[in-house]
């Protein structure tokens, strides 16, 4: 310090680290960090010599650093114990950093479920083009009969300890196709967890029919006939597994009636286009506007003003093969009109 020395009493020492008093007495008690010496009267007093060193011992505090290895380099300081015991702490912030980002990280992700539930359109069927992710399966169900809640959570303990996860909101079910094509909706083929890293399990690229079930896991069943009913009725036919997140569940709700479901089944699209399909993509997938489609049972039409007209190509071709295109610039030709 390069300012003259001055004398605190406890009460103010204490006050510039937002400390209590009876912390700097119990320091005091068991030598850990003793005043600088005992007025006529009786009390304590501090001095500014005596900030730096309590500024590193309050610090460390903070850190839940042990005050016997605080004992022991006060008793002793050197330059070589204090880079030693800064290491050791780095290493110690290190850890509880990447804790506090796994808490982050959990806490983003029922943010976004719960807002992705609350926002969901329930019993309506949307399609989107999915990018392929990396994940992570659990062993297959070896059982042919329905899963019940029970092997279902047997399942999910494994799979925990398996992947060496204590992050259970990312866990969801896969039925598989050969299930759903026998209408055997209540059997869980394997879990599943998307992961950053690159493994050689992924959920394919496609088209994806998406879906929102509200409703206990009693009943989806039902809901699955449902689903796999008005898809054969919008012409497509099931291509993959599907994949069950559960974004509100026992944590969100007591009452398993307000639980949803998000369920995403890889499709192709096997006879008549549908125009209300067509147009339904087009709203949720695409930013533009005067979309028009129509046609009939081998060709439809579709006019739409767009800034990402490859987008719309590249969809319209998963549907089947495109016999003419024209793509004009409509700012262009609004400027010529003006000009």
């Amino acid at each position: 310090m390069r300012e003259n020395s001055k004398a605190f009493t406890t009460g103010e020492f204490a006050k510039i680290f937002g400390v209590k008093k009876d912390t700097l007495f119990y320091y005091d008690k068991i030598g850990l960090f003793k005043p600088a010496g005992v007025s006529e009267n009786g009390y304590r007093y501090y001095t500014t010599s005596q900030l730096d060193v309590f500024s590193v011992i309050h610090s460390l505090r903070e850190l839940k650093f042990p005050i016997k290895l605080l004992e022991n380099y006060i008793e002793l300081p050197s330059p070589k114990s204090l880079i030693e015991l800064s290491k050791k702490q780095i290493s110690k912030l290190d850890e509880e950093i990447e804790k506090i980002e796994q808490i982050r990280s959990i806490l983003h992700k029922v943010i976004k479920q719960s807002e992705e539930a609350l926002n969901a359109h329930i019993d309506k069927i949307m399609l989107k083009n999915l990018e392929e992710e990396y994940v992570l399966f659990s062993d297959k169900n070896p059982c042919e009969s329905d899963t019940s809640i029970e092997q279902w959570c047997n399942y999910y303990d494994e799979f925990l300890n398996k992947i060496k996860l204590k992050e259970p909101l990312y866990i969801g079910s896969v039925i598989d196709k050969k299930d759903l094509m026998l209408s055997r909706f209540g059997r869980v083929d394997r879990l599943f967890i998307r992961t950053d890293e690159k493994f050689d399990m992924v959920k394919q690229a496609g088209l994806y029919a998406i879906t929102y079930y509200k409703g206990s896991y009693e009943l989806i069943g039902d809901f699955y006939k449902d689903f796999m009913r008005k898809l054969k009725e919008k012409g497509f036919t099931v291509c993959g597994d599907a994949y069950e997140e559960y974004l509100l569940n026992a944590l969100s709700t007591p009452n398993s009636n307000d639980f949803v479901t998000k369920i995403s089944v890889k499709v192709n699209m096997y006879k008549n286009l549908d125009e209300d399909v067509i147009n339904d993509y087009f709203t949720n997938n695409f930013k533009g506007d005067c979309l028009l489609a129509v046609g009939d049972e081998e060709l439809i039409k579709i006019h739409y003003h767009t800034n990402e007209p490859w987008e719309v190509l590249k969809y319209c071709a998963s549907l089947g093969e495109i016999y003419d295109i024209v793509v004009e610039d409509m700012e262009r030709q609004s400027r010529g009109l003006k000009g």
